[in-house]
């Protein structure tokens, strides 16, 4: 501009990128050497897979939360909180964050706590304080990297995943043994016997010949609400129509969690869910993880996938359901590949309360409302919610039992509004186990992010895991009046 002319650039040199410099890069003519001689000359010249992130804080994970990443799900780890506040604050301060690339420590909440519901949100997770777009090395309990992740409603999000996920869903939470032996044949489980444990599978590639003929409903069954026990009911009596097996093909989580980022609150423990369906005569339940590549399979394949292993009798739909990508495994769709393939679709009306289809979503809306016993009407069963007892782990061997105690969740649980509500307390459910001692007493739910205290009227169960049910229970009746009616709910099954 001095001189009055325009002006172009004849060279630019990049001097850094982050944290490398020009002078720490290897030359091509050096590298070609290098892999002239070996593997072992080229691992010379590589650096570690972490170098450059030094500036992200380490956050450890659970091996459960390790095969959640894996699968493309959001997590709160313990402590990670404790990062982002020390940021803000080096930040406010004007300074670099102190420590950031030191493993972030635990704070009181268990792994992967949160808690909150879809539109009031009394407890749902805090979003965090640092400075936008801050990232995190998760790591596993090695230290070995797992993946890079950014920030979404209020949990870690993985942007960047270096590892496979090599399991599924039930083998990842043990030594993986069970993912990589070969299936073998398992005695053949009597039919028909509501209250049964469901036997359940590991994945679709869990099933076995011996398991069909099978009939199948494929459904996230997340609230196991009086809909969803009409759906089993029909299951079951279409399955012995045809001699078959009643089978659930479910996921691990949330399909919301993969699809927009953030999965609904829970309306029923995932192992109470398994006790339920078990108790609602499903003898077999698949629990497949919901990841990406489940997500975009077409829906022959994954018909496919199920009548490889097992034989088909056929598939339980309502109208309106669908499953495989972009949901074009619609009744109508299925049906033409069932008259291909010799299997049958049965489609069933939804159930209705007064000409509205029972649904999760509804459900949570009038837990978050307040409105209890419109959902405990809804659900066939009072509201109830399953938490972590904070500093359990921690406990004296020579404590006594206690009478009151701090709840925390792991992922994101339906409950009401801020007050003090009576409540009975047991320990959690889980598959094939005794259920333990109920005790009454009251449930003090309060803002956002703190745990739920309940104190019983006599000792606490002496559970890690404890559920608590919400009084008063949902009416016996199955006509009885929903508030907010002026007439008594009329319900339509078929």
């Amino acid at each position: 501009a001095r001189l009055g002319s325009a002006a172009y650039l004849g060279a630019l040199t990049r001097t850094a990128s982050g944290p490398f410099r020009l002078e720490d890069a290897v030359p091509l003519d050096r590298f070609r050497d290098a892999v002239a001689n070996g593997p072992d000359s080229v691992a010379a010249l590589l650096r570690p897979i972490d170098s450059g992130l030094d500036r992200f804080p380490i956050v450890p994970l659970s091996t459960e939360e390790v095969a959640a990443i894996l699968r493309g799900q959001f997590v709160r780890p313990a402590g990670w909180h404790a990062a982002n506040a020390a940021n803000a604050a080096a930040a406010a301060a004007g300074g670099a964050a102190a420590d950031e690339s030191q493993p972030v420590e635990a704070e009181d909440a268990p792994s992967g706590a949160s808690s909150g519901h879809e539109t009031a949100e009394p407890h749902a997770p805090r979003e965090p304080t640092g400075p936008r777009g801050l990232h995190y090395r998760l790591v596993d309990s090695k230290g070995s990297l797992v993946a890079i992740a950014g920030v979404r409603g209020g949990r870690l999000a993985p942007e960047k995943v270096l590892r496979d996920l090599e399991s599924g869903p039930i083998a990842a939470l043990t030594d993986g043994t069970a993912a990589h032996a070969k299936p073998s044949a398992r005695p053949r489980q009597a039919r028909d016997r509501r209250g049964a444990p469901t036997h359940v599978i590991d994945g679709l590639a869990g099933l076995l010949t011996e398991d069909g003929p099978v009939f199948v409903v494929v459904g996230v069954f997340d609230g196991l609400h009086r809909g969803h026990l009409y759906l089993l009911e029909q299951l079951r009596a279409e399955a012995a129509r045809r001699s078959a097996h009643a089978l659930v093909v479910t996921f691990d989580a949330h399909p919301d969690e993969i699809l927009v980022g953030k999965a609904p609150p829970i309306l029923v423990d995932h192992a109470e869910r398994l006790v339920r369906l078990g108790e609602a005569g499903v003898e077999h339940t698949a629990v497949a993880t919901f990841d990406n590549a489940l997500r975009t399979t077409p829906f022959e394949e994954f018909v496919a996938m199920i009548a490889g292993r097992v034989g088909l009798a056929g598939f339980l739909m309502t109208p309106g359901a669908a499953f495989g990508h972009d949901r074009l495994g619609t009744p109508d769709s299925l049906a033409a590949l069932g008259s291909a393939r010799g299997f049958e679709v049965v489609v069933v009306p939804p159930f209705e309360i007064d000409g509205r289809q029972v649904r999760s979503s509804e459900i949570r809306q009038r837990i978050a409302d307040g409105d209890l016993a419109a959902a405990a009407a809804l659900l066939g069963r009072p509201v109830a919610f399953v938490g972590e007892r904070r500093g359990w782990a921690d406990r004296s061997p020579d404590s006594g039992p206690e009478t009151t105690a701090e709840l925390d969740f792991r992922l994101p649980v339906a409950v009401p509004p801020a007050g003090e509500y009576a409540v009975e307390i047991e320990p959690a459910w889980q598959p094939g186990v005794q259920r333990g001692p109920v005790v009454r007493g009251t449930a003090t739910i309060g803002p956002a992010g703190d745990p739920v205290r309940i104190t019983a009227a006599g000792p606490l169960p002496d559970a890690a895991r404890l559920r608590v049910s919400l009084l008063p229970p949902a009416p016996a009746n199955e006509n009885a009046r929903l508030p907010g009616s002026s007439i008594p709910a009329t319900i339509r099954r078929s």
